[in-house]
């Protein structure tokens, strides 16, 4: 994530689109260990086992909407519509693991593709795990990729890419990921970036000409691009700002007003100390300066020359530039995991209380709400936000009404559905 976010952070132009396959993001990592700044986060994971999910970020300068889609769980499918220059765009985001039914997914794939509107243009990529001479000369074919060549040329889409993406034995082997569209391939223009990361796949880049377009209008600043500076001496001021800052009211007014208001009210005013001793000044997101706070010089300048020993190796493709390649790339995971160690460790030589502080502040500013999972009252699953706070109300409500003394068992979760507390009568309590 760390270098993911250094490349989108200093490419000029920025992307429109990032997507990512077989993710390996489960329900109960929060969004915010995956952002990117700048961009919004849409994911799809599995939400049984482990393996598989796809990631799509949209730069925050585009309109789009999440298209509502049912797929079965053996592949992974996300798409968006995205509207950009007075023109419609449909994105999708697939993985499909190498034992996945290939007719299976080749079924639900054109049904995708058929709902789509004919005046909307397709984009379709991801990891496939599927082979087709036609697309890589040095492959084979197998039955996903002889199944998707017709599927592709009945639509009248294009497949892009022409060269290995799977990294094998140290070398490119095998084209399993896929960039499809329905723009003929003049206007197309795909090439390979360096794996991220310990990646055993090469990243694609594409850029879908005409590249003329109106200039995006730069969104202000929100809280949530904040950085924080968290040393001894912006600490200390913050606490002591916060002791002669009257967070909550007092007496009858603290009794009477609004739960919603008086958080509200709270958090703004922790935010506005915060920001006052222990804020960084925005700075324009699309620049030189990496995005996370321990990605120092020397590990920008060490991920650019990874990123150019890769183009070397491209124009030689010699083992010798391949090997000095894979030893930079090592050398950048390696000088990543010290420097994020060290920072979240003990940051700029603060105390302990630093990381305490660091995610009550990205708590606080987080705009992602946490989701209830479904709920099992009375024999029915509750699915909705009002349905869920209707029955939390209604048992709560149960519960003053008893006169008789009563033991409430705990909350359980059974297969991601929360199931309410049942009431136990218990016996006369003793004198």
């Amino acid at each position: 994530m760390d270098e993911l976010s250094a490349i989108a952070s200093s490419t000029t132009p920025p992307y429109d689109v990032i997507a990512v396959s077989e993710t390996w993001c489960t329900q109960h990592d929060p969004d915010s260990l995956f952002a990117l700044s700048g961009y919004t986060l849409h994911r799809a994971d599995r939400p049984d086992r482990q393996g598989g999910g796809v990631i799509l970020y949209v730069n925050d300068t585009i309109p789009h909407e999440l298209v509502p889609t049912t797929t079965p769980d053996s592949f992974d499918l996300l798409s968006l519509k995205l509207s950009a220059n007075d023109s419609t765009i449909n994105t999708t985001c697939v993985y499909r693991p190498p034992r996945c039914d290939h007719r299976l997914f080749c079924q639900h794939l054109e049904e995708l593709i058929r709902a789509i509107p004919t005046t909307t243009q397709k984009i379709i990529l991801g990891d496939f795990n599927a082979k087709n001479a036609a697309w890589c000369h040095s492959d084979t074919t197998d039955a996903v990729g002889e199944d998707l060549a017709v599927l592709f040329q009945t639509y009248s889409l294009h497949q892009h890419v022409t060269f290995p993406t799977l990294v094998q034995n140290g070398h490119p082997k095998s084209c399993l990921d896929l960039v499809v569209t329905d723009v003929d391939s003049d206007y197309v223009l795909i090439s390979s970036l360096p794996q991220i990361g310990n990646s055993d796949h090469l990243s694609i880049r594409g850029l879908i000409k005409p590249v003329a377009a109106p200039p995006r209008a730069v969104p202000p600043p929100t809280h949530n691009t904040t950085h924080w500076k968290w040393s001894n001496p912006s600490i200390s001021s913050l606490k002591a700002e916060i002791e002669r800052t009257q967070l909550l009211p007092e007496g009858d007014t603290l009794n009477t007003t609004n739960i919603d208001n008086l958080w509200h009210s709270w958090k703004d005013k922790v935010l506005t100390c915060a920001r006052k001793h222990c804020a960084v000044p925005h700075s324009p997101r699309h620049t030189s300066h990496p995005a996370k706070p321990w990605l120092n010089p020397e590990l920008t300048n060490a991920i650019r020359e990874k990123h150019r020993l890769y183009r070397a190796y491209l124009r030689t493709r010699t083992p010798c530039n391949w090997t000095a390649y894979t030893t930079q790339r090592n050398k950048v995971t390696h000088l990543l995991r010290i420097a994020k160690s060290t920072y979240v460790s003990n940051g700029t030589g603060t105390s302990h209380s630093t990381p305490n502080l660091h995610k009550l502040m990205r708590g606080l500013q987080s705009s992602q709400r946490p989701t209830l999972p479904d709920m099992l009252s009375q024999g029915q699953t509750l699915s909705t936000p009002a349905e869920k706070a209707t029955a939390l109300n209604a048992f709560f409500i149960s519960q003053s009404q008893h006169t008789f003394i009563a033991l409430l068992r705990p909350a359980y979760v059974i297969n991601s559905q929360l199931v309410l507390p049942s009431l136990l009568p218990q016996q006369a309590a003793k004198p």
